[in-house]
């Protein structure tokens, strides 16, 4: 079977997370932002660019109803790819993100955690990054990710956000999951890194 899902559509861009949990891109210090259920006994991660921020809502649903301690580390345009961007906004190599993944993915290895939700944008590097070495990248990420988690849900860059029956089936079900809509067709760069992290995560149970 394959390793990835179709997922529906959900209507318009999201309930995010709240604004002080999504980073900005000069800061690094991460806040606790725990959600879903603060006394459960499972905990998931919420990680990534703000792409993984639009399907708070959902996962925080499903985290309540599942007795998972959320827990929100989201920096605005760092993505999950072991890279260091060059950011517009900032003029300059973003290397905030890259001192902020590190500590997080350091803090993710000593929580092993039980889930782990990642997802990015794949217009970050623009040209400046082939689409196989953001394949390659992200890969590399996510492996570490692999490693330090019971189980790693990446969901694919698209305009479609996660609710209701389609977050359960994500986290019951995949560990690839595609969010997927008419409008928004997978590029080359999405075709590679889906096939890249199916590869890595494996086939469906």
């Amino acid at each position: 079977m394959s390793g990835l899902i179709p997922l529906p559509r959900s209507g318009p861009y999201p309930d995010s997370v709240p604004s002080d949990c999504l980073l900005t891109r000069t800061q690094i210090v991460q806040p606790e932002c725990a959600f879903g259920d603060l006394d459960g006994t499972r905990t998931m991660v919420l990680f990534g660019d703000g792409t993984v921020t639009q399907s708070f809502r959902a996962i925080d649903g499903y985290a309540k109803a599942h007795g998972y301690r959320l827990l929100v580390r989201a920096k605005t345009a760092c993505p999950v790819a072991d890279s260091v961007p060059f950011d517009a906004d900032l003029g300059r190599t973003y290397q905030e993100c890259l001192v902020w993944r590190l500590s997080q993915l350091a803090a993710i290895d000593a929580l092993a955690p039980d889930v782990v939700l990642a997802s990015q944008s794949d217009t970050l590097p623009g040209a400046t990054a082939s689409d196989a070495y953001w394949a390659a990248q992200t890969s590399a990420t996510v492996g570490r990710l692999r490693s330090a988690a019971g189980q790693v849900v990446f969901l694919t860059d698209g305009p479609s956000t996660l609710r209701g029956a389609a977050v359960e089936r994500a986290l019951d079900v995949a560990r690839v999951a595609r969010v997927t809509t008419s409008e928004w067709p997978l590029s080359l760069r999405g075709k590679l890194l889906t096939a890249e992290l199916a590869e890595l995560l494996g086939d469906l149970p």
